[in-house]
């Protein structure tokens, strides 16, 4: 009859008569159909993506009107299943061989050609789900970086190196309409600030060292700033910290226009609010910065910084109500 047909034949058997002249009876004429073609061709759709799903849409019909079902790969056909829903993927991955083979009911097949898909990623502008109060993972954006403190600008030559803290636990204290306010949940490193030099320019080198070991040079994140906290940061309406870090120590504001008393002679060494004015509740602590000479003053005092997290592309990922910054 024939191999690769398509189409519908006709199988006629005629007369046939033996040597004795016996026949067969009537002319047997019976019509067959011969399908060697696949379904037509097609290009799926996607439907819906989530984090860990892939959902793809296919449809296309037979040119002889049979039934046509679908199989789908993730990996350009090496292996197929029949739900249209690939499920258990990696967040934020892309897949580029996506295919649907069409069967028709005699076997037939169409196979299209490897789609790409990426899944949705997991992560967010941390602006958009992180508060006041909120631990956020700093840490593991950061590499160790080093400082020896100038003993020009803290009065003090018992400064030794310095270093990056890679396991300090931050906490958001703040935000305001550019930046998010993270400071660590304990002291970083003591820094020896003595006599004239260290009062007048001990702010400004701790604000050296929170740069160099907590600030962009530090970190894989884009545009991070450090510095060490003052009393602006208290008094701003935008930087909770006295409701969400206790015991913030020994914050520096050595500017001429705030008021300073106990100075020296007390051992308490210099307290600063600005005008004379504590805000209510405050700790005379949180302002202590020792300064002078003998042996009452030569104590290192603990420090810690503040960083600063532009709102608009800092993103990060919720690990169990943690925020992991993300460099994107």
């Amino acid at each position: 009859i024939g191999t690769n047909l398509t189409g519908t034949y006709y199988l006629h058997v005629k007369q046939v008569y033996d040597i004795a002249g016996n026949t067969s009876g009537n002319v047997v004429s019976q019509s067959y159909t011969f399908d060697n073609t696949a379904p037509y061709s097609f290009t799926p759709t996607i439907g819906t993506v989530t984090q860990t799903s892939i959902e793809i849409n296919a449809s296309t019909s037979d040119n002889n009107g049979q039934t046509v079902t679908y199989q789908y790969s993730i990996n350009n056909g090496e292996s197929w299943q029949e739900s249209n829903t690939f499920e258990n993927l990696t967040a934020g991955t892309t897949y580029s061989g996506i295919q649907v083979k069409a069967i028709d009911s005699v076997g037939n097949e169409y196979t299209t050609q490897g789609i790409t898909v990426t899944t949705i990623h997991n992560y967010y502008l941390l602006a958009d789900c992180v508060g006041i109060g909120d631990k956020v993972d700093y840490s593991s954006t950061l590499h160790q970086e080093t400082y020896t403190p100038n003993s020009n600008k803290t009065g003090s030559g018992s400064n030794g190196q310095l270093y990056t803290n890679l396991t300090l636990e931050w906490i958001c204290v703040g935000t305001d309409a550019t930046y998010i306010y993270i400071v660590p949940t304990v002291v970083c490193e003591n820094i020896y600030l003595n006599g004239t030099i260290g009062y007048n320019n001990g702010a400004g080198e701790l604000d050296t060292i929170c740069s160099n070991l907590y600030g962009s040079n530090a970190t894989l994140l884009k545009n991070v700033s450090a510095r060490c906290p003052d009393i602006d940061d208290w008094n701003s309406s935008n930087i909770k910290i006295s409701s969400y870090s206790t015991n913030l120590t020994y914050w520096l504001a050595t500017q001429a226009s705030y008021y300073c008393s106990d100075w020296g002679t007390t051992g308490q060494g210099l307290r600063c609010c600005r005008e004379g004015n504590c805000p209510d509740g405050v700790d005379g602590s949180w302002f202590t910065y020792r300064v002078g000479s003998g042996t009452s003053y030569n104590t290192p005092r603990p420090f810690r910084p503040i960083v600063l997290l532009p709102k608009d592309i800092t993103y990060c990922e919720n690990n169990n109500g943690v925020y992991k910054l993300i460099n994107i």
